[in-house]
């Protein structure tokens, strides 16, 4: 019976059915390796780019954190070596100044009367 039908079929199916059959499976084949080349590439970008902000948060924190400790041990040094006196109304400009240079600070001077100074900003990579 099977040979009946392969009898009707004309010879052209024969000869274009492979080669149809081939073309099929070698652009399944590239598309399959397309899609996963593809996969790889955008984790190992993604991989990237979570290295970089991490690293961009990491560099953010280390000033953000460091940056008092260093201005605070600057004026006390000035203030034991005698080079900055104590009343509120000489450090005013000067805190002033200091609040803009260094924009994550937060200064303060409590005798008889308070002063006190605060600037922040944003900063983003």
């Amino acid at each position: 019976m099977v040979f009946k039908l392969l009898e009707k079929l004309p010879l052209r199916v024969f000869l274009i059915v492979p080669f149809v059959l081939q073309i099929v499976g070698a652009v399944g084949l590239v598309g399959y390796l397309s899609l996963r080349n593809g996969q790889k590439a955008v984790n190992n970008l993604v991989s990237q780019l979570m290295s970089e902000v991490s690293s961009c948060v990491e560099q953010n924190l280390q000033v953000y954190l460091t940056t008092p400790h260093q201005i605070n041990q600057s004026k006390l040094d000035a203030v034991k070596l005698g080079l900055l006196k104590m009343d509120v109304s000489g450090w005013e400009k000067y805190l002033w100044r200091q609040v803009q240079l260094y924009p994550y600070s937060h200064f303060s001077v409590g005798d008889k009367s308070y002063f006190a100074l605060k600037h922040s900003s944003k900063k983003y990579c």
